[in-house]
């Protein structure tokens, strides 16, 4: 019996051994997995795409990747240049009125965003506050960020819930350089 049972042993312990490989393996896999989802500024890729999907324009299924793809680009290249220019818009009678130690945390990086839906959204709200306003009461504020004022987490989720806006979100106003302040229509051409 005692060969037998060597044999057995012998077995076992191979069995052991190949379930230990099996399970580092597996662990290895899920490690890579998990670091690869983690990597998009706090965001889970299938976090991203899922809120995408459910956006209230959520883009054809075959853009996704692309998207995605283009804004973590977007923000890579923001961080390695230290800065970044973007825009926002403002409604008010007069430049004067304009609280510029108070301008948000919500800016464009692209001026052709500001389409007239967003334009329209933006205007009904500022006339909740002074109903005197006209729609050509509008002023485009430009400011340079520095790209650590940036708060990234919150600009992907923005922009997974609206992927065809540019916005990025600022988390520390105070440190943006205003550059510009204009009537939006003249500045826009229109």
């Amino acid at each position: 019996g005692g060969e037998a049972e060597s044999n057995k042993l012998s077995a076992l312990s191979n069995i052991m051994k190949l379930l230990l490989e099996q399970w580092r393996e597996y662990l290895i896999n899920e490690e890579d997995a998990s670091h690869a989802e983690k990597n998009i500024y706090g965001w889970t890729h299938s976090d991203l795409i899922d809120m995408m999907v459910s956006s209230e324009s959520p883009p054809d299924e075959e853009d996704i990747e692309h998207l995605i793809n283009h804004k973590t680009e977007q923000l890579r290249r923001i961080e390695e240049r230290g800065e970044v220019i973007v825009y926002r818009v403002v409604f008010t009678k007069t430049k004067e009125d304009i609280n510029l130690d108070e301008l948000g945390h919500h800016f464009i990086s692209d001026v052709s965003d500001f389409h007239e839906s967003m334009l329209s959204y933006l205007y009904m709200n500022a006339r909740k506050s002074d109903p005197t306003l006209k729609e050509s009461d509008v002023w485009l504020i430009e400011v340079k960020v520095p790209s650590n004022s940036i708060d990234y987490h919150e600009t992907m989720r923005t922009f997974a819930n609206f992927p065809f806006e540019s916005e990025i979100t600022v988390e520390n106003p105070e440190n943006v350089e205003i550059i510009d302040v204009s009537p939006y229509y003249e500045e826009a051409g229109v």
